[in-house]
C-alpha cells in the first residue's frame, strides 16, 4: 500500500503458506513463513511488482517467527517434530533462491519452541521462547545462535518460581545490542516480565521489569540471578 493515503500498489499474489508472521528484506521484499497442511513454508514475494520469487518446504512442523539479516538471507525459527515431540528449530535460508544454508534443532530431548527471532548486526539469531524441564514445565528461554553455521552460542532459561509454564514470547535489541525479552512467567501471584540478558555472554545478572500486579503504571528494575 502507498503509505501516504492507503491506495493499494499491489496485492493478490497466492502463497503457498498458511502466514504465520512477515518480514522486509533490505531490498523491500517480503518474506512469509507459516505452516500449510502441517508443513514449515516459506515463501518470498518482490516489493516492486509482488511476484513470488520462491517458496519452500522444510518439512514437517510449525514455522512462527521470521527476520532478515543484512544480506538479504532469511532466518525462521518455530518446531519441528523429533522424538514424538515438537523440538525449537531456526533455519536459515538463501534471500536469493530460499536454499536452506543451515538447520539447528535444539539438542534436548524434550518439548521445545521459539516463538519469536531477531537478528544482530552481525547476523547472529536471537530466538525466544519456551524449553520444558522436567518437573517445572515450560521455561522462559532465550538464545543466541552464529551467524555462520548456527552453532549455539548461549542458551538461558528462566523457571517463574511456580514450576508451571514460562514462555519467552518476544524479543528486540537495545542500542548496545543486548537483547530484551518479554513474555510470561508462573508465580503466585501472576506477572507479566521482562528479562535483559548479555548478547554475548552469561550475565553476572539479570534485570526483571514489570512486577505489577495492581497497578500496570507501577514498573521498576529489579537485580538478580535467576537465569539457569
Amino acid at each position: 500500500m502507498r503509505g501516504s493515503d492507503g491506495v493499494r500498489l499491489w496485492g493478490g499474489t497466492p502463497v503457498p503458506v498458511q502466514v504465520a508472521a512477515l518480514a522486509l528484506d533490505v531490498h523491500g521484499d517480503a518474506v512469509v513463513v507459516g505452516s500449510p497442511s502441517g508443513a514449515i513454508g516459506a515463501a518470498k514475494v518482490g516489493g516492486a511488482g509482488g511476484a513470488l520469487a520462491w517458496s519452500v518446504d522444510l518439512g514437517h512442523g510449525r514455522a512462527l517467527a521470521v527476520a532478515t539479516d543484512a544480506a538479504g538471507d532469511v532466518l525462521l525459527t518455530g518446531a519441528v517434530e523429533r522424538d514424538f515431540a515438537d523440538r525449537l528449530a531456526v533455519f536459515k535460508l538463501a534471500g536469493t533462491s530460499g536454499a536452506t544454508l543451515w538447520t539447528r534443532i535444539l539438542p534436548v530431548r524434550r518439548a521445545s519452541q521459539g516463538l519469536a527471532l531477531v537478528v544482530d548486526a552481525a547476523g547472529d539469531a536471537l530466538v525466544a521462547g519456551a524449553i520444558e524441564t522436567p518437573g517445572r514445565g515450560d521455561d522462559f528461554a532465550v538464545l543466541k545462535l552464529r551467524a555462520r553455521d548456527g552453532v549455539i552460542r548461549w542458551r538461558r532459561q528462566i523457571d517463574g518460581g511456580a514450576h508451571l509454564d514460562d514462555r519467552a514470547q518476544a524479543i528486540a535489541l537495545d542500542s548496545r545490542q543486548r537483547p530484551v525479552a518479554v513474555g510470561t512467567l508462573s508465580d503466585a501471584r501472576p506477572a507479566r516480565t521482562s528479562r535483559r540478558c548479555s548478547s554475548t555472554a552469561a550475565p553476572a545478572g539479570t534485570a526483571e521489569q514489570g512486577r505489577s500486579r495492581k497497578k500496570r503504571a507501577a514498573h521498576r528494575w529489579r537485580q538478580g540471578n535467576d537465569f539457569d
